[in-house]
């Protein structure tokens, strides 16, 4: 009988050791996704561009599997639709009325941002006098939910609260077209791409510092956008250094610790988050587009956007929708199974999860043999009973309880008949940071092992012939339980042989789980 190894390793916390780095957040463009991105409406950056953005399907639309931003050029202009809503009459973004071009922009802010991590953007676009693509992030406020993602000021600066420069800004990507001057200069501007930094405390004098570089591509100047070339960029972000590459080859790299904002002596990218911004702007960095639309429409294609973190690096962050996401790392021989966390679930600072009212799920595997867990989690002295560990396979399950006194005991039940057996084998899981192995080993019952030495082993607890095979596990309590212990460091590692078909895992918890949105493997 051929049998699989299948690895399961779920880290939680940014303080979790694993080797591998984990892809966290991606997008392939099959469909546009509103809860990853919102598209920029009006004029909501430089004063000097020739265009504002318009969210529509002539502007920000999905095309053969890549979101593309398509720039126009219309001989009566756009209307601006924020054009006299600001009655001071002292903000340009208000107070022009029409603009000759209109073209797309989306951004993440409020959705997706990051700190510390590796970033990789596949793209194209066709070149136009004037044209601005850029692939960028600015430093971000943590939640964003009081911010209005439909006015255009919401993008100005980063965000309320982290003025730019000093919220930090790294632009992964930009090509300006720079026509002046003589031939040279305008081949060079038609095929060079930036990589650079910024950062400060103030926009303007000594107290705004940048620095980047460029490189050369010599297939960039394609006018044709069906022909032009695909190429990959990228970044690596970590505590001590950042590095901007172009199909793997180094643009720029800087230390963190050389990028402190003079005044107030912070290090913007070690301390902030930052959200991702993909646009086509025109003018600004580039020459003024044409007067007469020549060469237009110009489009920036993206094919897709992927995030990977490594859970070795202390200080990592991830936020989706405003809140705090944990890692949660898949590795195995099936790539239908699949993880779930629940929607409750918390990260403190140091690394701690709490889950509070439903239990971290993994699961989507069918292990025939033998499963066993190892987790590290502590154990609170005053805590009300609950379910510590449980497998499951079909409607019984198999789990450890633990009382108010500390007493363990595993049991068997049947959540569609009622039908229970408690092991009369018990153990005393005294309070403070332990750790457990909690072993399934078929036909020899189910074993429990606490920091090393053996607990409880009962062989007479196995799943009924019929429905051998384990669904999900679950840890820190039932979803209709309210206890749930503080898991600092969770670790968990499942070996099991003989892996087959892998169980839906679509109503396990009957909306009460949401889908990971950092699963890899899949």
């Amino acid at each position: 009988m051929r049998s699989w190894l299948v690895g399961i390793a779920v880290v939680l916390g940014s303080a979790a050791a694993m080797a591998a780095e984990v892809l966290v957040w991606k997008d392939d463009f099959t469909t546009f996704d509103r809860s990853k991105w919102t598209p920029e409406t009006g004029l909501t950056r430089n004063e000097r561009a020739a265009q504002l953005y318009l969210d529509d399907a002539s502007h920000v639309s999905i095309d053969r599997g890549a979101l593309k931003l398509t720039a126009t050029f219309r001989k009566g202009g756009y209307r601006n639709p924020f054009f006299g809503s600001d009655t001071t009459r002292r903000d340009w973004r208000y107070n022009r009325k029409t603009m000759p071009y209109a073209s797309g922009a989306v951004n993440s802010f409020g959705k997706f941002s990051m700190r510390f991590g590796r970033l990789e953007v596949r793209a194209r676009f066709n070149v136009a006098s004037g044209i601005w693509p850029a692939i960028w992030l600015l430093g971000t406020v943590q939640d964003a939910s009081h911010i209005q993602l439909n006015n255009p000021l919401a993008f100005n600066r980063a965000a309320a609260t982290i003025d730019w420069p000093r919220c930090g800004e790294i632009d992964v990507m930009e090509f300006a077209t720079r026509e002046n001057g003589g031939a040279p200069a305008r081949q060079a501007g038609r095929r060079t791409v930036y990589g650079t930094f910024h950062w400060g405390d103030g926009w303007q004098g000594p107290k705004y510092l940048h620095q980047g570089k460029t490189l050369w591509c010599e297939d960039l100047d394609q006018t044709d956008f069906n022909r032009a070339a695909w190429h990959t960029y990228g970044m690596e972000w970590t505590p001590e250094v950042i590095r901007l590459t172009f199909d793997g080859r180094l643009i720029i790299e800087k230390r963190v610790d050389s990028m402190r904002n003079p005044d107030s002596g912070l290090l913007p990218f070690r301390e902030h988050y930052q959200h991702l911004l993909l646009n086509l702007a025109l003018g600004g960095m580039a020459n003024p587009p044409p007067g007469d639309g020549a060469g237009y429409p110009a489009a920036f294609a993206i094919d897709y956007v992927k995030v990977w973190q490594n859970p070795e690096i202390a200080g990592n962050g991830l936020r989706v929708n405003n809140r705090e996401r944990a890692f949660m790392h898949l590795t195995f021989a099936d790539k239908q199974a699949r993880g779930i966390l629940p929607e409750d679930a918390r990260v403190a600072p140091d690394g701690r999860v709490a889950i509070r009212r439903a239990p971290l799920v993994i699961g989507g595997f069918v292990p025939k043999r033998k499963l066993s867990f190892t987790c590290r989690l502590t154990v609170p002295e005053q805590s009300r009973p609950g379910v510590l560990l449980a497998w499951r396979a079909g409607t019984w399950e198999i789990a450890l309880m633990r009382t108010s006194k500390g007493v363990c005991r595993f049991f068997l039940r049947n959540s569609a008949t009622g039908e229970k057996r408690v092991s009369g084998h018990v153990f005393v899981l005294p309070s403070g940071t332990q750790t457990l192995t909690a072993a399934y080993l078929g036909a020899g019952g189910v074993e429990l092992r606490v920091n090393g030495a053996p607990a409880i082993r009962d062989e007479q607890l196995v799943f009924p012939e019929a429905e051998a095979g384990i669904g999900f596990f679950t840890l820190g309590g039932d979803a209709s339980d309210a206890f749930a212990s503080p898991i600092p460091r969770l670790v968990i590692h499942a070996v099991a042989e003989g892996s087959e078909s892998p169980l839906g895992m679509a109503a396990v918890r009957k909306g009460k789980m949401a889908a990971a949105g950092q699963v890899s493997g899949q």
